[in-house]
C-alpha cells in the first residue's frame, strides 16, 4: 500500500469530485441549505447563483476511475481553482495511509465545516484500489512462492 499512497489521494478527491464523503453520503450541507447564503455579502440569498456559476466552472460529470455517478448540482465538490485539492496529501503511517491536507491553506477550515469523513474512502474506492492495486500484488506474491 505505501507504493501507491498517491492513489488514495486521487481516489478520494475523485469521490470528493463527485460530492461524496468517505461513508457514500452527499457532502453537506447542500447549496441549498448552507448558512453562508444568509450571511450579509456578494453571495447573500444568492445559492441558485453559486451552483449556476458552479456548474459552468465544475460541471456534475461522472468520475473517471470509480464511475461515480455525477453530483447533484446543489451538492458541494468543494473545487473552484484546485487549491484545496492540491493541498492534500497522504503519508504512510505503521499500519495505514493518512489522508492530510497542509496546515498553510484553506484545508483545516474545509475540514472544520465539513468534516474529516471527508478523507475517508468509499466503499467503491476500496473495491477499485484492491481489484487494481491488492489483488494483482498478492497474485504476484502468490506466483512467487509457488502457490
Amino acid at each position: 500500500m505505501e507504493g501507491n499512497q498517491g492513489v488514495f489521494v486521487h481516489l478520494i478527491t475523485e469521490q470528493m469530485y463527485s460530492g461524496l464523503k468517505g461513508d457514500g453520503t452527499y457532502i453537506t450541507p447542500s447549496y441549498d441549505d448552507d448558512p453562508f447564503f444568509e450571511e450579509p455579502g456578494m453571495w447573500f440569498h444568492g445559492s441558485e447563483r453559486y451552483k449556476a456559476w458552479k456548474g459552468e466552472i465544475t460541471p456534475p460529470v461522472s468520475s473517471t476511475l470509480l464511475g461515480l455517478p455525477p453530483r447533484p448540482y446543489d451538492v458541494p465538490n468543494l473545487f473552484i481553482n484546485g487549491k484545496f485539492y492540491s493541498e492534500i496529501y497522504s503519508v504512510s503511517g505503521d499500519k495505514q495511509i493518512e489522508i492530510r491536507v497542509m496546515e498553510s491553506g484553506d484545508g483545516p477550515s474545509i475540514l472544520g465545516k465539513y468534516g474529516d469523513e471527508l478523507f475517508d474512502i468509499c466503499g467503491t474506492a476500496v473495491e477499485y484500489f484492491n481489484e487494481k492495486y491488492l489483488l494483482p500484488h498478492l497474485q504476484e506474491f502468490f506466483d512467487e512462492c509457488g502457490l
